[in-house]
């Protein structure tokens, strides 16, 4: 599974453990899923058992035959993190029985994440002033995202030999 987020943004990761055995209960089951570095933890809610945050294991416990248990994790796309892939894997990490079937034991999902793409310019209405004469500097920036951008600080230093006569702010 592939998607798409912007720095900032939530990603729901959705993790189903299904005992596709017709007479034997799963126990001591446990998941683990670390969440790649590119993400922070916001909230996770298991279906059953417990999460440990600070290892990513989800403790599933016992799993009747037939039955499917659900953890949702829901965590953070950091700032920072944009313009890389992050590749989210869940595994098996403990089971008391022998898995008849260890071939769909794991499975991942890959996020790519996307940041602010902030353009600066700067222009000159005159590049060859003569002395005391008034210059004019031009200074923008813009966001070509895909991601919104906040607080953003941009300084202007003059150059030496200039003096500071005014300015406006769009």
């Amino acid at each position: 599974d592939v998607s798409l987020a912007c720095e900032g943004d939530p990603v729901i990761f959705s993790i189903s453990v299904t005992n596709f055995s017709a007479d034997v209960d799963a126990t001591l089951l446990e998941i683990v899923d670390a969440i790649p570095g590119g993400f922070i933890y916001s909230n996770y809610v298991p279906s059953q058992g417990s999460f440990d945050v600070g290892s990513g294991i989800w403790t599933v416990g016992t799993l009747a035959t037939g039955a499917t248990a659900t953890l949702e994790l829901t965590v953070v796309a950091d700032v920072g993190s944009g313009g890389f892939w992050w590749t989210n894997t869940v595994f098996i990490r403990a089971l008391h029985q022998l898995d008849t079937n260890p071939a769909n034991d794991s499975a991942e999902a890959a996020v790519l994440v996307v940041g602010a793409d902030l353009v600066l310019t700067k222009t000159v209405d005159n590049p060859s002033p003569a002395e005391d004469e008034q210059v004019t500097y031009t200074v923008s920036v813009s966001n070509a995202g895909p991601s919104d951008a906040a607080g953003i600080f941009v300084s202007e230093p003059l150059a030496d030999g200039l003096i500071y006569v005014s300015n406006s702010v769009s």
